[in-house]
């Protein structure tokens, strides 16, 4: 009966728009954005949610089915047009803030009951318990989801994707739940029981997420080892590259004076077919000293194209490269070089177990894409034998990430990766945009 006193309407407002600021906020950090220009987006849409939420009230005249119906609708159309990520993922995830909105919804309106039972239920306790119920509760819980969620989770989907299904089917059991509590509620011992199990699927959901966001921590400090590991192995290999060079200059340097010397006497006794042959050992020797080849304009690919030909040589394995137009603009160096060593390194590491111990990369700029390309021999095939890409190392808490770190670094870069095998070979393709 207050419904229609400006007052209420104006804290009715402020409501809504926290309900927005929590949805769309959660599901901005929770996933990347298509494209980095759009990060203040979920801000506008924010506005323009509580704006159509206001909207329906008015045309429906405060139809709170409609409102349950936009809560749901709009944070799935930001994810869906703005937002990185599979569908079914996206969804599942916008059922949580709106499950925990819905259920401090519920909490409110039956606290609202039950103080109506106990006591007149005059305009000032109303407007009280009016602005506690839409406006208080909801303020700790944004700053909860701003706590929580300081970086993306979504990057550690693949390894905790199970996690978000379970939590989909609690989200939907609750659901139900909450609709049955709005219609049984005749007495006051009702009203404090649904009060009682409302609060519990408030926090429920809550605590699984809290729970997961522990996981995905602990998973993303085990990762940020891996990369540490692998980058101190890809710096410990160049190196060992350049220690190597020095000491075989070292050494031509040493003896290029009894060379000249040894072609100067030749020469004195016009031996020159000896001297052709001294000449050719030379100009072989000179080959081995050029550690530190040249693939593309771009000397960071080259330095990680190096690396990935040193650890095929001390493995002996036959490592040919095509590269074309690989120069790179907005990819970030760090992650295309995990991305090449990790390709590299499991190409190398599989071929090295089979007779033909051959690896072939191609790099190439086409358009706005950088493809890359790594096909390696292989003992078995792994999409049938191992097609999770498991370890088969010792220590599987550093090893056994290298297709996940791929796989993330593809999805980074709005890219694709696609993986064909069979009992001899195996075959990788890696699409990244590189211009927006």
């Amino acid at each position: 009966m207050y419904a229609r006193y400006p007052i209420v309407q104006i804290i009715n407002v402020c409501g809504q728009f926290l309900d927005a600021l929590i949805s769309i906020y959660f599901l901005h950090k929770f996933f990347s954005p298509k494209k980095q220009n759009f990060q203040y987006l979920w801000i506008i849409i924010a506005v323009l949610m509580t704006i159509l939420t206001q909207l329906g009230d008015y045309i429906s005249e405060n139809n709170v089915n409609l409102w349950q119906f936009l809560l749901l609708l709009i944070p799935f159309l930001y994810t869906f047009l703005f937002k990185q990520g599979s569908v079914h993922i996206k969804l599942l995830i916008c059922g949580l803030p709106y499950i925990i909105l819905l259920s401090l919804e519920t909490i409110g309106v039956i606290i609202t009951r039950i103080v109506n039972e106990i006591v007149i239920l005059n305009y000032s306790l109303f407007l009280f318990i009016y602005i506690f119920r839409r406006i208080i509760l909801k303020i700790p819980l944004l700053l909860a989801v701003k706590i929580l969620l300081n970086y993306s989770i979504y990057d550690s989907h693949y390894e905790l994707q199970k996690h978000w299904y379970l939590l989909g089917g609690t989200c939907f059991f609750e659901y139900i739940i909450l609709f049955f509590i709005r219609t049984y509620q005749d007495n006051i011992k009702e009203m404090i029981l649904s009060l009682v199990i409302v609060i519990f699927c408030f926090l429920v959901p809550i605590l699984f997420y809290y729970m997961i966001y522990l996981m995905e921590t602990n998973l993303k400090r085990t990762q940020i080892g891996i990369s540490q590991k692998n980058y101190i192995d890809t710096q410990e290999q160049y190196m060992t590259q350049l220690m190597t060079m020095q000491d075989s200059l070292r050494k031509f340097k040493h003896d290029y004076k009894a060379h000249l010397f040894c072609i100067d006497n030749l020469l004195m006794e016009k031996n020159y077919e000896e001297l052709h042959r001294y000449l050719q050992n030379i100009h072989d020797m000179e080959k081995n000293y050029e550690y530190f080849q040249i693939y593309t304009q771009d000397n960071r690919i080259n330095a990680i194209l190096n690396q990935i030909r040193y650890l095929a040589e001390k493995k002996e394995v036959e490592l040919t490269m095509e590269i074309k137009n690989a120069e790179i603009k907005n990819i970030a160096l760090y992650d295309l070089n995990m991305l090449l060593f990790n390709l590299g390194s499991n190409a190398v590491d599989a071929a090295s177990k089979t007779k033909e111990k051959k690896v072939e990369l191609m790099l190439e700029k086409n358009r706005a894409y950088f493809q890359i390309m790594i096909q390696n021999s292989v003992a078995e095939n792994p999409l049938k034998e191992n097609p999770n890409f498991l370890t088969t190392k010792e220590n599987k808490e550093i090893h056994g990430f290298g297709m996940q770190i791929i796989r993330n670094v593809a999805e980074k870069y709005q890219g694709m990766i696609q993986i064909d095998a069979t009992d001899e070979r195996m075959k990788i393709n890696v699409l990244l945009m590189d211009e927006v």
